[in-house]
């Protein structure tokens, strides 16, 4: 089972979350196993709007992205600038459906489980799509975990609705990576904190935005990460660069690349793809250079103002 997809960092912290008292432990066989119990599976028939299921997103090519939250090299989730459109499509319909129409399903309390998609709102006072990954019943709130952008906070039980089955056809847009090409210093099993503190302060001060490229011959939705970041403590990054940061933690000596792992290369002609460039006659190519500059920004721009509407 991987443990990510309901939103924990490792297998650890899942079972640490779940109620034992729903479970049974049969340990009679060469392998153990674990399952509902009798009397919880009677009571996890809830209808069609609690168990629906949310499927997660793949890479499957080269993109913008913001790095939404950094747990190691092996788990980092990213957001694909391609599908906030239909993310926000979505939302602006969830507004509608649980704030306008008050259609939505309350959720009773003693039906809630560790892995159940449900509808909760953030901060920003807005329904999103979340998971439950922890629940505290002496506080009746529920640690949920925002599937489309990754956050992650203590939302009150009654507050809780049921995902309607129009908001889980679109996948999970939090979606999980791993740069590619990486191994451990040595015989460990962790990386180490240094690591992970200098790619999280990496991901910082490119303000979370990077480019992906999809490493397919080293497992599913690992990638290459490109940055642009600015040159500090000695290190000459560009200026303006994009850097491989794949490369630039082993050149930092905090990880080692994979024998016969080759070094991505930046392939900037995959940047321009859905940017329309318009062609005339005695336009020069440093012309339609700047042309393609330009749009590229004010594509940019539109996507800041966006998420500035989102999230503030």
């Amino acid at each position: 089972m991987d443990a990510s997809k309901f939103g924990f960092r490792k297998m650890e912290n899942l079972l640490q979350s779940l109620n034992w008292s729903l479970l049974q432990f049969d340990a009679a066989e060469r392998d153990p196993i674990l399952k509902l119990s009798l009397e919880t599976e009677s009571n996890l028939s809830l209808g069609p709007h609690l168990v629906l299921p949310l499927h997660d997103e793949r890479i499957f090519k080269a993109g913008w992205v913001n790095v939404l939250e950094v747990a190691s090299p092996e788990l980092m989730y990213v957001q694909m600038d391609g599908m906030l459109d239909q993310v926000w499509r979505m939302e602006e319909e969830m507004e509608k459906f649980y704030t306008q129409e008050m259609a939505g399903q309350k959720i009773v309390p003693e039906k809630l489980s560790v892995g159940l998609a449900v509808s909760a709102v953030y901060r920003d006072t807005a329904w999103h799509r979340g998971r439950v990954v922890a629940i505290e019943e002496e506080r009746e709130v529920a640690e949920i975990f925002y599937v489309d952008h990754g956050w992650r906070a203590l939302v009150k039980m009654d507050t809780l609705r049921c995902l309607d089955y129009q908001f889980s056809r679109l996948a999970e847009q939090a979606v999980p990576v791993k740069l590619s090409g990486l191994r451990r210093l040595g015989d460990v099993k962790q990386w180490s904190g240094g690591l992970v503190r200098e790619l999280k302060e990496i991901v910082n001060r490119a303000k979370g935005r990077g480019w992906i490229q999809v490493r397919d011959e080293d497992g599913e939705n690992a990638v290459d990460l490109f940055m642009k970041l600015a040159p500090r403590h000695g290190i000459k990054w560009g200026p303006g660069k994009m850097i491989l940061i794949n490369q630039a933690l082993v050149g930092q000596g905090l990880a080692a690349a994979k024998p016969g792992h080759l070094a991505g290369v930046l392939d900037r002609s995959l940047m321009w793809e859905g940017i329309p460039v318009v062609m005339k006659s005695g336009y020069s190519d440093s012309d339609s250079g700047l042309q393609r500059l330009v749009l590229n920004s004010l594509a940019r721009i539109r996507i800041e103002e966006r998420q500035h509407d989102v999230f503030v």
